[in-house]
């Protein structure tokens, strides 16, 4: 043993002699303030790196994800089918090409004007923008093109961006390259913002003095509370060329940094959005700042992504009425129903000047993007540097003079992390992970299933059982499904039968059985809730589940966790930590979307259950394409000073300990948690759970609020509720649509100690 624990120390002592000889000063990592994600991005970021490069050799459509859709871009009311097609988007010669093609030539006029299109690889969240009928006033979009991103392969916060491109010549093309926010970190359009790197309009000749077309491109940034208040005009930068835009490559370029956003053309300053007081004070906004909990550049202090596309035609004003226009007056009015169709009926002005070849094609070249380094002198970091070198020089004659007494024992810092269960290790060291699920399999002895048929507290409308129909991992992953009661044991029963739970585990045996009739019903759906109490708990550590959400009606996952010993006394005394909670629906909310578009994390603590003081820790998210199309990361790292919680690594909220989480509650009277630390009640180990509710009369899914599947059947606080629920199944049964997407999946659930 000793001879082998020598060995252990030599070789140490050869990794630092070889770390220290490779160590220069032009390997030097300078820190950056930039960040990146997505499969594209550098796993490391230093200061003068380029972390994206694209120039084109091939189309890599992975990277630049292709939409499929007939949106028209939203309030834009464009005019083009955006396709996957190699005729729109492809590579050649080194270059981008997105090119313009009319419908008709791939699917005949006669079908443009009266036929049915439905796009099977459509994209678009919106369904209704998946399909179109023709008719009347009402053709399907004439024009195919493509807009491309990079919102799964690469994100960017602060950074120095150059685009390479050519502009496309041709009446009414709007060619653009744009990047949008991958989180929606504030919300929806324009909440969270967008940076219009290019912009420009295809005409010759367009205006009445002052040139917009071809002779004119521009750089903008949008931002605002709501869409009727984008202070774009507060952040809009023009550049006029007689020769037209068009007939030649330009480089475009802007540097984001925490001062602001400053835009360049072929080299030359275009405009400085800069900071100053915030973005709420510069577009002169009035009531509370939605910007207040960012920092300074928010909303521009978030990840994002690239767009390039080739739209067509729009009825939102990019395109004024009545401007002089070199190949006659433009075929539609703004804001005219009729607008595509009145575009299409005059496509004999506007089609000849597209011109054959390249000219109709907006081309790019190249993509790049370089890191900035942090806001300090770069020759002070040099000689910090150097002074830091010589330590480590020093260091290593120390660590190799007292060498004989270094040990492995050593390796093992204290951390202030503990664990109980079966499932949790005997020592524990700072860093090391202690737990870790990546559900090969599902161990119903590690995760427990619940059965009962009680509402959680919240009046739910679920049968939580252990079936392997409703709980089970599939290619390494966990999935909890909800079923139909009716399913199960028919549909009268349901409404006039009695069920008794022989293996029910709730303690009130109020909750394992169930008479129906008259306004009672069995719980109508089945599903399930995991949990690890007996197998692991912990107090303090850093959290990581990834995980995706459900879609459809009145679907509530949630990953959270809940104290194993209960200290302080029943909920919400001994407190609650909810990692990762979402709704189902799709387009629920009213302004804010409420829905599969947002998640949060909160904690619940308080006296009574009608003091629980969430309101005060309650962060949340939203992201346009919402958490439900793909896998996410939620986080927390829970410390003697807070819980801070993050999504896909940027930080959602901190609950900082401050003066204790009594008075951040604000209660009066005695504290119950005089007696203990500072963190009470989140003092103490708490265990995970998994579960995947349905409904609910507490108002998690409040009343009166716009759904995209028809209201709500139920009310909050009724007795009828659950049967209302069950009674208007047609309505959201229907959007429960396959068992993969109908599912809480979870990939993975680890824990460090800290």
């Amino acid at each position: 043993m000793r001879g082998e624990h020598s060995e252990k120390i030599m070789l140490k002592s050869i990794l630092v002699l070889l770390s220290i000889s490779a160590f220069s000063f032009a390997d030097y990592c300078r820190p950056s303030a930039t960040t990146a994600s997505g499969w594209a991005a550098p796993k490391k970021i230093c200061a003068g790196q380029v972390i994206f490069e694209e120039n084109f050799d091939t189309l890599d459509k992975n990277k630049w994800k292709p939409e499929v859709t007939l949106g028209g871009g939203g309030q834009n009311g464009e005019f083009q089918w955006y396709d996957v097609d190699n005729e729109n988007s492809f590579a050649k010669d080194g270059k981008l090409h997105i090119k313009p093609t009319l419908t008709a030539d791939k699917i005949g006029q006669d079908a443009v004007e009266h036929g049915h299109v439905s796009l099977n690889g459509c994209t678009d969240q919106d369904k209704a923008n998946c399909e179109r009928q023709a008719g009347g006033n009402t053709i399907i979009n004439p024009v195919k093109s493509a807009r491309l991103r990079t919102h799964e392969s690469f994100s960017f916060k602060y950074g120095h961006v150059e685009v390479v491109a050519k502009t496309p010549l041709g009446d009414w093309l709007w060619g653009a390259i744009w990047l949008l926010p991958t989180q929606w970190k504030y919300g929806g359009w324009p909440r969270s913002g967008e940076i219009d790197l290019l912009e420009s309009r295809g005409n010759e000749k367009y205006g009445n003095g002052w040139q917009i077309g071809v002779e004119q491109v521009f750089s903008t940034l949008h931002f605002g509370p709501k869409w009727d208040q984008d202070r774009w005009q507060t952040a809009h930068y023009e550049r006029n060329n007689p020769v037209g835009y068009d007939k030649g490559f330009h480089t475009y370029s802007f540097t984001w940094d925490q001062q602001g956003i400053k835009f360049f053309l072929d080299g030359t300053e275009l405009g400085f959005a800069k900071v100053d007081e915030g973005f709420w004070k510069r577009g002169g906004f009035q009531g509370q700042d939605i910007w207040a909990q960012g920092t300074k550049m928010a909303p521009f202090d978030e990840e994002f992504h690239f767009i390039i596309n080739l739209a067509v035609g729009a009825n939102n004003g990019y395109f004024p009425d009545d401007l002089a226009n070199k190949n006659g007056p433009k075929p539609w009015r703004n804001g005219s129903p009729t607008a595509m169709k009145d575009f299409w009926s005059q496509r004999n002005q506007w089609q000849k000047s597209w011109n054959s070849g390249d000219k109709s094609s907006l081309i790019v070249e190249s993509v790049k993007v370089t890191a900035l380094a942090l806001c300090y002198d770069v020759i002070s970091l040099d000689l910090a540097v150097r002074r830091e070198y010589n330590k480590m020089l020093k260091l290593v004659v120390v660590l190799l003079l007292s060498i004989s007494a270094f040990s492995l024992a050593d390796d093992c810092q204290p951390s202030i992390t503990t664990a109980s269960g079966w499932a949790a290790p005997k020592t524990i060291c700072s860093g090391q992970l202690i737990f870790e699920e990546n559900f090969d399999s599902l161990d119903k002895t590690k995760w427990k299933p619940e059965v009962t048929l009680w509402g959680g507290g919240n009046g739910e409308f679920q049968w939580y059982v252990s079936d392997d129909e409703n709980s089970y991992a599939e290619d390494g992953k966990l999935h909890i499904k909800p079923t139909l009661t009716a399913n199960k044991i028919g549909y009268d029963a349901v409404e006039n039968g009695h069920i008794r739970l022989d293996d029910c585990t709730d303690q009130d045996k109020s909750h394992c059985e169930c008479q129906a009739g008259g306004d009672k019903i069995i719980n109508p759906v089945r599903s399930a809730r995991l949990r690890t109490h007996e197998s692991f708990s912990f107090k303090y550590g850093r959290a990581e589940v990834v995980a995706k959400t459900p879609q459809g009606n009145w679907l509530w996952p949630a990953v959270w966790l809940l104290p194993t010993q209960w200290k302080y006394g029943g909920w919400p005394r001994s407190g609650e930590i909810d990692l990762l909670e979402s709704r189902g629906n799709e387009k629920y909310g009213n302004e804010q979307q409420i829905g599969a578009e947002e998640v949060f994390s909160t904690l619940h603590f308080g006296p009574r259950w009608d003091m629980d003081a969430y309101q005060t820790a309650s962060y949340s998210r939203n992201n346009a394409s919402g958490f439900d199309k793909d896998f996410h990361k939620y986080e927390m790292v829970w410390n003697e000073n807070g819980i801070k919680f993050f999504v896909d690594g940027i930080e959602l909220g901190f609950a900082e300990l401050g003066d204790g989480f009594w008075k951040r509650g604000g209660f009066s009277g005695d504290n119950i948690w005089a007696q203990s630390e500072k963190m009470a009640p989140f003092d103490q180990e708490f265990h995970f759970i998994i579960n995947l509710a349905i409904g609910g009369t507490n108002g998690y899914f409040p009343d009166n609020v716009n759904n995209k599947d028809g209201p709500k059947p139920w009310r909050n606080q009724s007795p009828t509720g659950m049967k209302d629920f069950w009674t208007g199944r047609s309505q959201w049964l229907q959007t429960w649509r396959s068992r993969e997407k109908s599912s809480l999946i979870v990939d993975s659930v680890k824990v460090w100690a800290i």
